[in-house]
């Protein structure tokens, strides 16, 4: 504080160097598949959709699989495609395709229309799950006649994919198609009106006439059994998801598909928004300022309803200082901050851990 020797109006700018932190994206969405034979680039990612903005006429391309995909995704509330062409004679996905959607690009769903093979499956979750904030949209058979069938799926380690049956009639086609392009619509569009946090159930699908089966509330317990999700048709309300469980291992925290995605959201957020501490020494005024940021973001979030609790202390923590950094941490320039949320699991927080290098490591000691 400067000290001043005469009467008068003083003007002192502050510098307060954290700043909010903003949510981000969560319904950027890619689809791997064949392109017509339009003249586009395979093996690129291309921009398909920008803010509800068409970048590529789809609609002039000749009928396809992926031009269907696309036209559901728009239709039920999608904004941002990215589309990865594949070779015309590639029958299933592998992670070398899906290595060309770097992690320069802001993709947050990830789906492939139509590939159903386990092969395909196992490379779509690995990518999700090497990549974090990834979440993996599959598509199943379009008949299913035991739910065990999906005993050989592959299972995602963290929850990042879920799978739905059955396929979709849509008008003017009598060829069914997958549900991939319409349910990643459907995602955007209910963290669009309620939240990532809100479960994309109960919503009904537009552009879907009909379905390949009808599954009945027998059929559904099975399948929700093995972590599949169901889409039904009712007769006063329409065709509609009616699961939201992810592929995760049998007892993992993450096993459904909101809370998957949230915590996805605020990882992301979060580790983008307190990067600004990599400028600064770690300090008490550091910790003091990141934990003043997060607690603000937080406290929206809650606000709005993401995390439950009736008070603020109830529904999050966040610890930055002494009690989340060692000796050897604090000599390395690490900074490390702890945040825990309620989800929708009463009770229980689900805790991330952001690290940030800083900007002062301790250096070493001289040698003799």
């Amino acid at each position: 504080m400067p000290e001043y020797s005469s009467p008068g109006v003083f003007v002192e700018e502050i510098s307060d160097s954290s700043l909010p932190i903003a949510p981000c994206r969560t319904s950027v969405s890619a689809f791997v598949g064949h392109l017509p034979d339009v003249g586009l680039a395979i093996k690129t990612p291309i921009r398909v959709l920008e803010n509800g903005l068409t970048r590529v006429r789809y609609m002039d391309w000749p009928d396809c699989r992926l031009k269907r995909a696309i036209e559901g995704f728009f239709q039920n509330g999608g904004k941002d495609l990215w589309v990865l062409g594949l070779d015309a004679d590639v029958t299933e996905v592998d992670g070398m395709y899906l290595g060309l959607l770097d992690d320069q690009l802001e993709i947050n769903l990830l789906a492939a229309p139509g590939f159903v093979d386990v092969a395909s499956h196992t490379a779509l979750i690995a990518h999700c799950e090497q990549h974090g904030q990834r979440f993996a949209v599959l598509d199943g058979p379009e008949q299913v006649d035991n739910a065990t069938v999906f005993a050989t799926e592959p299972l995602a380690p963290s929850g990042q994919a879920a799978l739905y049956v059955p396929w979709l009639q849509v008008p003017g086609r009598d060829e069914a198609l997958p549900p991939s392009g319409h349910v990643c619509g459907i995602y955007a569009r209910m963290d669009e009106q309620r939240g990532v946090w809100a479960a994309p159930v109960n919503f009904p699908m537009d552009g879907v006439v009909g379905l390949t089966q009808s599954l009945s509330n027998d059929d559904q317990e099975g399948l929700n059994t093995l972590n599949v999700n169901a889409i039904r048709s009712f007769d006063a309300r329409g065709i509609m998801m009616w699961g939201a469980r992810t592929r995760a291992p049998a007892g993992h925290d993450m096993r459904y598909v909101p809370e998957r995605r949230l915590m996805n959201m605020l990882e992301a957020s979060l580790t983008k928004g307190i990067q600004w501490a990599v400028f600064h020494p770690n300090s008490t005024e550091t910790w003091m300022q990141v934990r003043t940021s997060v607690e603000a973001f937080l406290t929206l979030v809650w606000q709005s309803g993401g995390v439950v609790g009736e008070t603020a202390e109830q529904a999050f923590f966040t610890r930055c200082g002494p009690e989340t950094m060692t000796q050897s941490d604090l000599d390395q320039g690490r900074l490390i901050c702890e945040v825990g949320v309620a989800t929708q699991r009463p009770a229980e927080f689900s805790i991330l851990r952001l690290e940030v290098q800083t900007a002062d490591p301790e250096p070493d000691p001289p040698t003799e």
